[in-house]
């Protein structure tokens, strides 16, 4: 017969219902203080992840809205005001410095010696009667003080020339435009491209006039910003690339050697603006230099803000919106920035030098507050947070 297994008897059941009923207190009690003990714990980490993050500013600024949660130690162990030098204002002698691919073109079109001659004549030189008129727009209506004060200007050819030195010996205070290193020298990198220079160019011009090597450096080494950032990490010897030009010359390139000579400010030619970076540029002016900084994603704000410094009676005139979207218009071009994330980092990592040099700037700039600085670094740890965090 099959053999019934049957519960516990009356007796059992009521030392097991006593034993389950102390047991259930027991129980709850234990729930509780480990729901209490993990309430705790999640409000300090929240606390915690929200240290020294001024919300105020990342919304008021549109930057930094995926950072909410980021620890900012590293933001605020960069911020450094303690070198900022401040001029009076009766002896302050002014030089636009217009680093390529920044957004100087624009300012520089704004200042009555905004213009290589400028240097090369070797003294103030208007480059044109009422020149800011011709901005397009409401901005060029009016002359603003800072046109009417900054002497110099200094660009590439300047540095290409050696006329940096005599500029910075005659000058107290600096205005520059300084804009995200990574994204600056992306720019520069595409402006530069061959298939790009031939698409922009007007009809009028004929043939763009290139070094040989130029061309074959953008068709044969690195025809797409990414490519480019590949070869930066190839060892020397390992990528060589051949080609015949005019003249039935040939050329040879080491493509991972051309790619660092680059980005390390050392190759003239093929991306001129690359070569006069941060570093080419403020690495010889004297520490003892006012610097005024605008910020590229900042250009309307910080103009009108260094104006004011500088003594205007009131807010400068910008342009407008739609004004700025006509001024800025280019077209599309054939070939955009197909940067990977690991392309991303391995040219944030041979930028680190001149992301030194614009941090070491940022924080000199007496027209930008700690918070200002702070929202610009936040922009810039999006783009490079392996250099910034590190």
């Amino acid at each position: 017969a099959m053999k019934k297994d049957r519960g516990p008897s009356m007796r059992q059941n009521t030392k097991m219902k006593r034993s389950n009923e102390s047991g259930s207190v027991s129980n709850l009690l234990q729930r509780y203080f480990l729901t209490a003990i993990i309430v705790g714990v999640l409000i300090v980490v929240f606390q915690f992840s929200l240290v020294d993050l001024d919300d105020d500013v990342l919304e008021d600024n549109g930057v930094g809205r995926s950072l909410q949660g980021l620890q900012l130690s590293s933001i605020d162990a960069l911020v450094d005001r303690s070198h900022r030098v401040e001029i009076p204002d009766d002896q302050r002698q002014l030089t636009f410095v217009h680093i390529g691919k920044s957004g100087g073109t624009t300012i520089s079109r704004l200042l009555r010696n905004g213009c290589h001659q400028v240097v090369f004549r070797q003294k103030p030189s208007p480059c044109g009667e009422n020149r800011w008129e011709k901005f397009p727009g409401s901005a060029g209506r009016e002359e603003t003080i800072a046109s009417k004060r900054i002497n110099l200007y200094v660009h590439t050819p300047a540095a290409k020339w050696g006329k940096l030195e005599w500029a910075y010996n005659h000058t107290t205070s600096i205005v520059m435009v300084g804009r995200n290193p990574l994204e600056r020298f992306v720019s520069a990198f595409l402006v530069s491209h061959t298939v790009n220079l031939d698409f922009l160019r007007p009809l009028d011009w004929g043939e763009t006039k290139k070094e040989p090597t130029h061309d074959v450096s953008f068709a044969g080494c690195f025809p797409n910003i990414e490519e480019f950032a590949l070869c930066l990490d190839e060892p020397k010897g390992y990528n060589i690339y051949h080609a015949m030009v005019k003249n039935n010359e040939t050329i040879t390139l080491d493509c991972a050697e051309l790619a660092r000579d680059i980005i390390m400010q050392k190759e003239p030619f093929v991306v001129p603006h690359a070569r006069w970076g941060y570093q080419s540029f403020l690495d010889p002016l004297p520490s003892n230099t006012e610097v005024f900084f605008i910020r590229t994603k900042f250009l309307w704000e910080d103009w009108i803000n260094v104006n004011n410094l500088l003594g205007s009676p009131h807010n400068v005139t910008v342009p407008s919106e739609n004004e700025t979207k006509r001024l800025n218009a280019r077209g599309e071009v054939p070939i955009t920035s197909n940067l990977s994330d690991e392309g991303r980092k391995t040219v944030c990592r041979f930028l680190m030098d001149d992301i030194q040099v614009y941090i070491d700037f940022l924080n000199r700039a007496i027209n930008l507050s700690d918070d200002e600085v702070k929202v610009t670094l936040r922009d810039l740890q999006e783009s490079c947070p392996e250099i910034i965090n590190s």
